[in-house]
């Protein structure tokens, strides 16, 4: 796979070239031009899958232990608030977390699942290589809001263009994948969604950079899920009860 990235790397090297002179542009001529090299961008491109396969398996292994540790959590609840108003407070503050993770979770998982399984019928159709794990890669990318299914679009239709070259599949390829993705994140995902997940859109742009500088790519496949926590339990906080309405998409659905 990574040959095939070098290899997609040089071919859109010549492709820019190409299309340079074709349509009179000076790029080609451009004394920027000679140094340039793409295969930098394949490299980038292949680590940042790397790290995004990491990132989950290692969310995986720590949700294993979370998962694990769940039989005792009752007891502890028990032991650390010892009045019926604290813990009941508590439980409300844990069923918000838990309810906004699982929807987060499931929702994404469905358009993750959905995307690549799109995906690897139309690189099936266009025989493209290496099907089955760029499909996986989608799925994995599906969970970085916003940026990462349209960003996904992008490796399959360059590894299009460096095996059959600038033609009608990579043409398929660049539509039908851009459509799904479209069609998912503006019609399907927002009907599915609903009101289940009261975060504000601005705030799911800006979450993704945030988490994404402190918890690097972990963070950002799940920043999303991070400002759904956060909300839940500053909600039940008075002196940031404005930071829960600020974050939210429906102040009012924001306990006083």
């Amino acid at each position: 796979f990574s040959q095939s990235l070098a290899e997609a790397a040089h071919k859109s090297q010549d492709l820019v070239y190409e299309l340079s002179d074709r349509f009179g542009l000076p790029f080609s001529n451009h004394p920027l031009a000679e140094g340039m090299d793409f295969k930098p961008l394949g490299i980038g491109l292949l680590l940042a899958a790397r790290r995004l396969a990491t990132g989950l398996l290692l969310v995986i292994v720590y949700l294993g232990f979370i998962l694990a540790s769940r039989r005792t959590f009752a007891d502890k609840l028990q032991r650390l608030f010892k009045t019926p108003d604290s813990r009941s407070h508590a439980e409300r503050v844990f069923q918000r977390v838990r309810h906004g993770a699982e929807s987060y979770i499931g929702l994404q998982a469905f358009k993750g699942a959905l995307l690549a399984l799109v995906f690897w019928a139309v690189m099936r159709v266009t025989s493209l290589d290496n099907a089955l794990f760029l499909a996986f890669l989608v799925f994995l990318a599906s969970f970085v809001p916003i940026i990462g299914p349209a960003a996904a679009v992008i490796l399959p239709v360059m590894l299009c263009v460096a095996q059959f070259d600038l033609g009608w599949r990579a043409l398929l390829m660049g539509v039908a994948l851009e459509a799904s993705v479209i069609a998912s994140d503006s019609v399907l995902l927002p009907r599915l969604q609903g009101e289940r997940l009261d975060v504000d859109p601005v705030v799911v742009l800006v979450t993704l950079g945030f988490w994404n500088a402190i918890f690097g790519i972990t963070g950002a496949l799940f920043s999303t899920l991070l400002t759904v926590v956060v909300i839940a339990i500053v909600s039940e906080v008075p002196r940031l009860h404005w930071l829960a309405v600020v974050l939210s998409k429906r102040a009012d659905a924001v306990p006083d």
